[in-house]
């Protein structure tokens, strides 16, 4: 019941920034014409999760920058001192790559057969 509560009270800052909840997942999304940075809109969820008692765990939280597949003058931001910058992330089974390439895993479990 308290995420519940939760994840109805979680609303991000900017209108152009989503939270994608699922179970006990929670993805940010900060596109480039936000108005606010992500570092930003982390605290916020940081301060939101407080006073339910609820804990974000930065082992887990990683950062993924989303680029054109064939960019010559992309400039990666420097990483959020929290968050490992990664180039692939695992959602709901679907591996995604910053470079919007994607793939899944469909393994069964082990003794499955």
């Amino acid at each position: 019941m308290l995420f519940v509560v939760y994840a109805l009270d979680l609303k991000p800052i900017s209108e152009y920034d989503r939270i994608i909840k699922y179970a006990d997942d929670t993805t940010l999304v900060v596109p480039e014409k936000s108005s606010v940075d992500v570092a930003t809109e982390f605290g916020h969820l940081e301060d939101c999760s407080r006073p339910n008692k609820l804990t974000i765990n930065k082992d887990k939280t990683v950062e993924i920058i989303f680029r054109r597949p064939k960019s010559r003058h992309f400039l990666t931001p420097a990483p959020l001192h929290y968050a490992n910058q990664v180039d692939e992330v695992k959602l709901l089974g679907v591996y995604l790559t910053n470079t919007f390439l994607f793939h899944y895993s469909c393994q069964p479990p082990p003794n499955y057969w």
